[in-house]
């Protein structure tokens, strides 16, 4: 069984069978949690600091890859939970499918460049397109959040 699944089987375990952890674990475990994101952000700089940004500019197919991402997947999922909405939906389920879109207008994960960091597969090429992501999505999110909020 992988170190993921292990990481996933336990808390599950632990949550249907109501245990409660020890303080001290509860407390050491969520300031372990609070590191995530930085140090997601900082392996993704780093990576990002080793490659040349004017050859990352030039390739066509970050730019490819970014609109995809960003734009035309976001539009797809849009007008699919717009049907969706259609059919009915209170306040709570409009909550959850903005949760969902939430998930899908985000920057690639920080976790992609990391795993082709682990395996030697083009790391500085996707963190390339991690941080071109990250870029458009300042500017896309909440574009992308507010038409969910004027049609759902």
């Amino acid at each position: 069984m992988g170190l993921l699944l292990i990481d996933e089987i336990i808390p599950l375990f632990l949550i249907m069978a109501h245990i409660t952890l020890p303080e001290l674990m509860m407390v050491t475990i969520s300031k372990i949690a609070g590191l995530i994101g930085p140090l997601g952000m900082i392996m993704i700089a780093r990576l990002l600091a080793g490659i040349d940004l004017k050859k990352v500019f030039t390739q066509k197919r970050i730019y490819q890859i970014t609109i995809l991402k960003m734009v035309i997947v976001p539009l797809l999922v849009l007008g699919l939970l717009f049907v969706l909405s259609r059919f009915g939906i209170d306040e709570d389920q409009k909550m959850i499918l903005w949760i969902v879109f939430l998930a899908v207008i985000t920057p690639s994960a920080a976790m992609v460049s990391q795993l082709a960091q682990l395996h030697d597969n083009e790391p500085s090429y996707a963190s390339a397109i991690n941080g071109m992501t990250t870029i458009i999505s300042i500017f896309f999110m909440p574009i992308m959040t507010e038409i969910f909020m004027q049609i759902i």
